[in-house]
């Protein structure tokens, strides 16, 4: 992953690890299941020149805290969205992947 910042943010009743890096118009990229940010660590080069990215791992993967709930869509939805408020991003792009059930 480009040199950038770690951290980890306390955010609707969970700490998600995050990692940014870059400059301009902020895109999240969210992992799939199993894995974690790590899995970005090849296309985060290619963003950061006109973006800042923002690489958490998601709830309950990772680095992130495991909570015992909180795994439905919506919660983790609102963990994205409290994030980049965190992070100071008003608004940002967002890019997933997973194979899917």
């Amino acid at each position: 992953m480009a040199a950038g910042r770690t951290g980890r943010a306390a955010v609707n009743g969970t700490k998600l690890h995050y990692r940014t890096a870059g400059s301009g118009p902020a895109v999240v990229l969210l992992h799939g299941v199993p894995k974690t940010g790590y899995h970005w660590r090849y296309l985060v080069p290619r963003l950061t020149a006109r973006h800042t990215v923002v690489v958490p791992d998601l709830r309950g993967l990772g680095d992130s805290d495991h909570p015992a709930d909180g795994y439905d869509s919506a919660t983790m939805s609102d963990d994205i969205a409290a994030l980049t408020a965190f992070l100071g991003h008003d608004s940002y792009g967002v890019m997933g992947e997973d194979w899917g059930p």
